[in-house]
């Protein structure tokens, strides 16, 4: 009796709320992180990065598994979740690329006003290191998030996949500029 798009768009502004909620939950996730960050260096990839790098990392991981388990049938349903999830990784991966600098610049405290900061000899290298993982990470969404299929589908999401790729392309050049001043 009813088609299986119907129920897409019954469940849209729940998933909708949800994305808010998760947005918000992202950037808690952010604080927390770099706040119980063991500050121990972790090789991955041969880059020495530390514990808040990889929990950022799989917060994102979670926003691509989300939508992927969504499973929209079509853009117009989900376009609205895709750019959620697009501004939510752009504002978590710049709010740590802020935090990372704070650190290094002594500006940063935790709940017991003692300053955060790196015990290590390289620790702007660590930091560096810290934000090339989630730029990583969010260089990863158009691919993540299939946008050379929604291109496929109908040239009508050209303007809507554009949008999107400007987006992420101004806040990854946001955090390299924010990398690049760590390094003066």
């Amino acid at each position: 009796k009813y088609k299986f798009e119907e129920y897409q768009a019954w469940f849209k502004p729940c998933v909708l709320s949800w994305m808010d909620l998760a947005r918000n939950i992202s950037m808690g996730t952010v604080m927390r992180a770099i706040e119980i960050d063991t500050r121990e260096v972790i090789q991955d990839n041969k880059i020495k990065v530390t514990s808040s790098a990889i929990d950022i990392a799989m917060c994102f991981e979670q926003c691509y598994q989300f939508y992927h388990g969504l499973s929209w049938s079509h853009v117009k349903e989900g376009e609205l979740v895709i750019a959620k999830i697009v501004q939510m990784i752009c504002e978590t991966g710049k709010l740590y690329s802020t935090q990372m600098h704070k650190i290094l610049n002594g500006d940063l405290e935790r709940n017991d006003k003692k300053p955060v900061e790196f015990e290590l000899n390289n620790g702007t290298c660590v930091c560096v290191n810290n934000i090339q993982i989630v730029l990583e990470y969010m260089r990863e969404i158009p691919k993540r998030l299939n946008w050379e299929k929604l291109l496929e589908e109908s040239k009508d999401n050209e303007e809507i996949v554009e949008k999107w790729r400007k987006i992420v392309d101004n806040s990854i050049n946001e955090i390299k500029n924010d990398k690049s001043s760590m390094l003066q």
